[in-house]
């Protein structure tokens, strides 16, 4: 989007449900723990956004919408095995009655992977809950957990590597490992106060924790490393709109605000023979935003 390299890009703003994915210590976002089956539709805005969305809009804005529960009750299972000993796993279960709309899911993907010591583990655990308090407000509360599982990083091989077998993993890393969990809840009350006027009002919380083991290009013992990654962040956003027309024109009125704190606390010590050794880097980065915002469109 305007030039910005997407898989790496640090200025768009992604969001799930309204609720911000971008990491807090580099605005990047792990594409590996969106679930795909849990997408309704998907929002693209183009271009700078950040009078509205704040300050990682600046190339723009993608909001996937996930999926509401359904109508009437239903249940779903679903498996699957391929090769690389790639097994895969989804079940749900969803219905609406009288005011109170449930959703409920759980799936699984497991895989050797192409690559050798590439191994994979991804368990998804999400909810939902939407509740029309009356004909003008509902409530929505959503609840995500992921938990991640990996082997070594393959990277590139060589020309004689590929020749002696595309398999195989870069040399010396059949230890690397990471683990990773990531945990999102939020809850969402919604207001028709009339025909030309609404409100919403949003609390998330965020966490995020990883841990790996790496090994570096160069093979040996000095490049081995543990890095230790923890992050929660808490978010407020407010928002109303009216439309009114002026002088024959139609305005759309649109004001909030946005507060969130942020906490994102790093550690990397050297791990020689896969054991903590001594702290090479430790930071914390703590953010705490006020964005106020007003737009006349």
């Amino acid at each position: 989007m305007r030039g910005f390299y997407g898989g790496m890009s640090s200025h768009q703003l992604v969001l799930v449900d309204g609720i911000p994915q971008n990491k807090g210590k580099d605005k990047l976002v792990d594409w590996d723990l969106i679930s795909l089956e849990n997408i309704e539709s998907i929002e693209v805005v183009r271009g700078p956004a950040s009078a509205l969305y704040g300050d990682n809009a600046m190339s723009g804005v993608i909001n996937i919408i996930t999926k509401k529960p359904a109508g009437k009750p239903e249940a779903k299972v679903f498996a699957s095995y391929g090769n690389f000993n790639t097994q895969e796993y989804k079940t749900s279960v969803s219905g609406a009655y009288k005011k109170l709309g449930v959703l409920l899911g759980a799936s699984q993907k497991i895989t050797d992977g192409f690559r050798k010591h590439c191994n994979y583990d991804r368990t998804h655990i999400d909810g939902r809950l939407d509740y029309n308090i009356n004909d003008d407000q509902k409530v929505q509360f959503l609840l995500d957990y992921y938990k991640k599982k990996r082997g070594a990083l393959p990277w590139a091989l060589s020309e004689v590597q590929i020749a002696q077998d595309r398999r195989q993993a870069r040399p010396g890393t059949e230890n690397d490992k990471s683990d990773e969990t990531k945990s999102d809840i939020s809850i969402t009350h919604a207001w028709d106060i009339s025909n030309n006027a609404k409100t919403e009002e949003t609390f998330y919380y965020k966490y995020d924790n990883a841990d790996s083991f790496y090994t570096g290009p160069n093979l040996t013992q000095n490049s081995q490393k543990e890095q230790l990654e923890d992050e929660d962040a808490y978010g407020f956003m407010l928002k109303g709109s009216m439309n009114q027309e002026i002088m024959g024109l139609g305005h759309e009125f649109t004001v909030g605000v946005d507060l969130v704190r942020d906490n994102f606390d790093y550690k990397e010590y050297a791990a020689p023979y896969r054991q903590r050794g001594a702290l090479q880097s430790d930071y914390g980065i703590k953010k705490d935003k006020i964005g106020p915002y007003l737009q006349d469109e």
